[in-house]
Parts: C-alpha cells; structure tokens; sequence
C-alpha cells in the first residue's frame, strides 16, 4: 500500500512537472500574442512610453465597422457592461452591469474602469484610470495597457491590446509573471471573443451558457485524468495521464470555449479512457 502510494505520488510529481514546463516554455508564446501577427507584436502603440515592458500583445478580427467595436470596448467596466468576459467570474469579482450602454462620449481621460462595485464612498477597490484617448482609435489604461482598434476596411477592423507590466527582477518575478500571463490571456481571451461576439451577433455565440458548458468540460475533464492516473500501473501510470493532460491543456490554452469545442474535448479525453480498456480487453483475450 506504502508502495503504490509512494509510485502514484512520484507519477504525479513528474506528470505535474512535465504540464508545467510545457505551458511555461512550449505555450507560453502562443499565449502572450494571441492572434497577433508578428508586426502587431513588436509595433508602436499608444501607451507603450508608460510601461516598464510588455507582458503580451494579443489581437482578433472583427467582422464589424471600426466605429462599432469602438462603442463595444468603451462599454467597458463594472458601472457598465462589465468585461465581455467569464460573466459568473466576474459577477463574483462584485461586477454589476448597466442595463442600458453610455454613449462613448463620456469615455474620456479621467474615466474610471472601474472592476469591481463602487464601495459606498464611491471608490473602486480595483481600477484602471483611462489616461489617453484618440476617439474612435485607441486609448490606454493605468495598470492595464493600450488598446487600439484598427481599421481593415469599411466593413471590419482589428482589436489590439498591448498588456503592461513591470519588468521581472530575479527568478521568482519571472515565474510569478509567467503564470500572470496564463491567467490573464483565459480571461482576455474571453473579453477580446465576448467584444467581437458582441459587435457581430449581439452575444448570440458565448453567453453564460457557453461558459457554463466550457467550465464543466474543464473541470470534470481534469477531475477524470485523475481517476484515469490511479487506474493504470508501471511506466503507463505516467505516459497515458501525461498525454492526457498534454490534450486536457491544449483544449483549455488553444481552442476557443464553445460548446463545440467542449464536445470535441470530451471526446478525445475519452479516447485515452478506450485506449485503456481495448488494450485491457486484448491482453485479456490472448
């Protein structure tokens, strides 16, 4: 008992290992500019003399006017439409959010985006101050980063956000900057797809049941590698849960959270489980 014990715990420490340094080292990249081309990740943008780095550059196509993503990304905020993004997240995060959008005219330097309710002083606990406007172009926030909305044609622009961060000083910054990137793209990710859901269908694509599904998946998915880690034995107790989560990261780092995408992820998650169990079936034939 002591035994299998020890050998499950090593299996998980190497397996562990193994996830960590491929999200660290081999996703990271993909993380950090997300959809951005490699001109977009190294060009001037607003905001860019304020930063001590970048941490990412991300962008998406919009298949809508200019003038239209720029009324979605004002919208922006707590006192407004909240953050495009995780809605159950951000309701948690105190997040509440006007019934009504404000003209994108009070979206101006000094404007408060504020993340979380106002306390009853009138403060937010959590904000990022607007500290320049080009309307209907780009503006930058304190403590977030720039955001630029380019113009492709008359029917459609790219939405471009340039993230700043202090720069990492010693190797526990960088580790703790690392995971920050991780954490950041899964929710602005999801803002940058709820903004253009937003412009093109009126949020008809991802919507808190999109989320719901996508989280489930997520986390019953990671639940079952678990179960799956504990149920083989020898050298497969490490191989078969590393490939498993290796396609577990991936879905929940690469694809985009639809409901489509979850399907696809459950399935190929169970083929680790039926790979198993056909073999288990053959060895006991023979």
């Amino acid at each position: 008992m002591r035994r299998d014990l020890f050998e499950k715990s090593w299996a998980v420490a190497i397996i562990v290992s193994l996830q960590v340094c491929i999200m660290l080292f081999c996703l990271h990249p993909f993380v950090v500019n997300w959809g951005a081309t490699s001109y977009e990740e190294t060009m001037p943008m607003p905001g860019d003399s304020l930063a001590e780095s970048f941490s990412a550059t991300r962008a998406l196509d919009i298949g809508k006017p200019r003038s239209d993503a720029w009324f979605a990304v004002t919208q922006l905020g707590a006192d407004r439409k909240g953050f495009f993004s995780y809605e159950f997240l951000e309701s948690l995060c105190g997040c509440e959010f006007a019934h009504q959008p404000f003209a994108d005219t009070s979206f101006g330097v000094g404007r408060v985006v504020g993340c979380q309710s106002p306390t009853e002083q009138g403060k937010y606990l959590v904000e990022f101050p607007v500290v320049s406007v080009d309307r209907g172009k780009s503006f930058v926030l304190g403590g977030w980063g720039g955001f630029v909305i380019d113009r492709t044609s008359d029917k459609s622009c790219r939405l471009i956000i340039r993230t700043h961060q202090v720069k990492p000083r010693g190797v526990v910054e960088w580790f703790d900057s690392r995971i920050f990137d991780i954490g950041h793209y899964v929710m602005e990710r999801r803002m940058m797809l709820g903004i253009k859901d937003f412009v093109e269908t009126d949020s008809r694509i991802y919507n808190n049941c999109t989320d719901s599904v996508w989280l489930l998946t997520i986390v019953i998915s990671g639940f079952a590698g678990l179960v799956l880690l504990f149920r083989v034995r020898g050298w497969k107790s490490i191989v078969l849960p590393s490939i498993y989560y290796l396609i577990w990261q991936l879905g929940f780092l690469v694809v985009n959270p639809t409901i489509v995408n979850s399907v696809i992820l459950v399935l190929l998650l169970s083929a680790c489980f039926l790979l198993k169990r056909i073999k288990s079936k053959l060895i006991n034939c023979k």
